[in-house]
């Protein structure tokens, strides 16, 4: 979890994002000290909760990067031919490319991600670390995850977070 320390930026795709949005949460990304920022893509795939989306935005919390290399798109639609989502296939082509790091949760983009020497974390690793600096307790950890559950997102597989605090 602590791959993150020498990046510049942290990309953050569509899951991690709906799923901090609809807690009221996105503070929590502020763990890794670093500029925070989504693709275009990423952007465009969020339509519930929009407008924490565009006020977090428009308080320069999270900035957007416009892909607009053809050589990046290209990437960007290899990947997605693969399976990918456009939100997912962008952050990876990206943060490979400009050395940055990612948030992310598909099992199926961390593999690619991982093959492509990206940096990443998931939701999961971002409440541990906040839980291991004091910023939240293991009970309202916990409470995400019954959240989660009512919201209808499961960034996490877990019953507690006791069980990933190894």
């Amino acid at each position: 979890m602590d791959n993150l320390a020498t990046v510049p930026l942290i990309l953050v795709e569509a899951s991690p994002l709906i799923s901090l949005l609809k807690l009221d949460r996105f503070d929590l990304l502020a763990i890794f000290g670093k500029p925070l920022a989504c693709t275009d893509f990423v952007r465009a795939e969020i339509q519930r909760p929009r407008e924490k989306l565009n006020e977090i935005l428009a308080n320069g919390l999270l900035q957007e990067i416009p892909l607009h290399n053809p050589q990046h798109l290209l990437e960007v639609e290899k990947l997605y031919a693969r399976g990918l989502g456009r939100g997912e296939a962008s952050s990876i082509v990206l943060s490979q490319a400009e050395g940055y790091g990612l948030v992310m949760d598909d099992k199926r983009a961390q593999k690619v991600a991982k093959a492509c020497k990206v940096k990443f974390v998931s939701t999961a690793d971002v409440v541990v670390l906040n839980i291991r600096h004091g910023n939240i307790s293991l009970v309202e950890a916990d409470g995400f995850i019954h959240q989660w559950k009512a919201l209808g997102e499961f960034p996490v597989s877990a019953k507690t977070f006791a069980d990933l605090m190894f």
